[in-house]
């Protein structure tokens, strides 16, 4: 009868020696997944981070090339105006100084008037220009504050199953 305890004993000890084991495994691995949930988490934000740069990166390309081409087609008209200006012929001293004062007045408020035309659409592409970046910078800090950790461990636990 002694025995029987002994061996019983001895079973039961070897049996909470497994589990010590099994739970130290356990342990590891919930460690590891949770390191390796971190690496993955810390992968996609920086992922998303480069893609953000890039995006904002081209827009601010594009902005600069339409700025350009609005600053060329302005030099253009100017240089045109003045062209004709120039290509006037002059006005004999014998006609009425009024007259051509008032043409001189006429052309030059023509001109202005074209500049003015041209300075609402530059400013509208800068304003397009500058709320796109805060709208990407916000998505950009909104992403790095709070990841979806639950679809982000959905894909690690996917991965690791593949």
């Amino acid at each position: 009868m002694r025995s029987f305890f002994f061996l019983g004993g001895r079973q039961q000890g070897q049996k909470d020696e497994q589990l010590k084991q099994l739970r130290g495994s356990l342990d590891r691995s919930e460690q590891e997944f949770e390191a390796r949930k971190q690496e993955l988490i810390a992968s996609l934000q920086e992922e998303y981070r480069q893609q953000t740069g890039r995006r904002i990166q081209a827009l601010d390309e594009q902005h600069k090339a339409e700025l350009e081409n609005l600053e060329q087609t302005y030099q253009y008209r100017l240089q045109a105006l003045e062209a004709q200006l120039q290509a006037q012929p002059e006005h004999p001293f014998s006609g009425d100084a009024q007259t051509i004062a008032d043409g001189y007045k006429a052309r030059i408020q023509e001109l202005e008037a074209q500049l003015e035309n041209i300075s609402p659409q530059i400013e509208a592409i800068e304003s397009r220009y500058q709320a796109h970046i805060q709208e990407l910078e916000a998505q950009l800090q909104s992403a790095a504050a709070v990841p979806d950790i639950a679809a982000l461990e959905q894909g690690y636990q996917n991965r690791i199953q593949e």
